[in-house]
């Protein structure tokens, strides 16, 4: 019985590592967008458009 709970956590443990890596993902990646999204406002800005 208690092999069965240590796998269970296990892999809930897995399961919540890979969840929390998955958002640290896309917050850096939106990041990244946001901060290319500036420098493309400001070179419009520079260009008069």
């Amino acid at each position: 019985m208690a092999n069965e709970f240590t796998a269970l956590y296990v892999a809930y443990t897995i399961v919540w590592a890979g969840v929390f890596v998955y958002l640290l993902y896309l917050f850096m990646r939106q990041r990244s967008i946001t901060k290319n999204i500036e420098l493309l406002k400001q070179e419009l800005s520079k260009h008069g458009k």
